[in-house]
């Protein structure tokens, strides 16, 4: 990830921790090599303001983001 990154990510919650918490992406995934903030959305989600904001502001520090839209693949309920 890289100490600015986490240094930015950082300062921004402690900031203002009550209006940033929300809204940070649902995974960080991350190797040896880079570091990638995703975003997953189901069938008809949309991102929330709080979520774009979170995604602008990482793409302005240079973290690499995704938004991971799943789609379904049937309608049949899946049962155990």
């Amino acid at each position: 990830m890289g100490l600015g990154l986490l240094a930015d990510i950082s300062e921004r919650l402690s900031r203002n921790f009550r209006h940033y918490r929300s809204g940070f992406p649902d995974l960080v995934v991350w190797n040896e090599a880079e570091c990638l903030f995703v975003e997953v959305k189901g069938p008809g989600d949309k991102l929330s303001a709080k979520q774009s904001i979170w995604l602008d502001f990482l793409i302005a520090i240079g973290a690499k983001t995704e938004v991971c839209r799943v789609k379904s693949v049937s309608n049949k309920r899946i049962r155990v």
